[in-house]
């Protein structure tokens, strides 16, 4: 896409569903910019007036600090009730209608699922844009995303079940899939528990967990699987 005022960034894949979005930098005072935009053999021009407005725009991209690639599905917020979630490519727009002529300072709070979170703070500013481009880091440098894990236990101690709870609040924050198998009260045969696992879709990992012996006289068993069935230790 060519402008007067030159050539815009990124001019590929501009277009998304049929609509598309792009910025160009104001000159210092008000006038016109002249875009071409082209599609195969397709060329049309649109005329862009630029002048004063009272709207503010926070926008940037988010990637991975680790590959660089760009993230889809950021959450980012600021105030007053200002939200917005990236793209494919990683970009997000926050467009306001400031009701102060002065700049209002916020900060906006950027999180996804498997990263640590981030935060900037910003100056929203009427007829201004705000640029913030951010590099997430992915929690334990990525191992358990979208990584499966399977909980169980034999006890229904409440020291196990607050372990367990805790420990799948902080899977479920480095981005991997828990299912928790076990249900209080229920006890299940070898033979459930491995039709049980095997009926969860996907390769992962099995984690038994219990703080109570399961014969009289033994030591409580701290983890277990099931030798044997091929299905089940895919998830060892």
């Amino acid at each position: 896409m060519q402008t007067s005022n030159g050539t815009l960034a990124e001019t590929l894949q501009l277009s998304k569903r049929g609509s598309s979005n792009f910025y160009l930098y104001a000159p210092n005072t008000p006038g016109t910019a002249t875009a071409e935009a082209s599609y195969g053999e397709r060329r049309a021009s649109l005329t862009i007036h630029f002048t004063d407005t009272d709207t503010a725009i926070v926008q940037g991209q988010i990637s991975d600090a680790t590959s660089r690639k760009p993230l889809q599905d950021v959450q980012l917020q600021a105030g007053p009730g200002l939200t917005a979630t990236t793209d494919t490519n990683g970009h997000f727009f926050i467009t306001t209608d400031p009701t102060s002529k002065a700049p209002i300072k916020t900060t906006l709070h950027i999180s996804k699922v498997g990263y640590y979170p981030h935060k900037h703070n910003i100056d929203i500013t009427p007829n201004q844009a705000t640029v913030v481009h951010t590099k997430l880091r992915p929690i334990a440098s990525g191992v358990f995303a979208s990584t499966l894990i399977i909980l169980d236990s034999q006890s229904d101690t409440p020291t196990t079940q607050k372990l367990i709870e805790t420990l799948q609040e902080l899977l479920e924050l480095t981005g991997a899939k828990v299912y928790n198998i076990h249900t209080l009260g229920q006890k299940s045969t070898i033979k459930k528990r491995i039709e049980t696992i095997n009926a969860i879709a996907g390769r992962g990992y099995y984690l038994q967990i219990n703080h109570a012996p399961q014969a009289k006289g033994e030591p409580p068993v701290v983890s277990a699987h099931y030798r044997g069935n091929q299905g089940t230790e895919t998830f060892l």
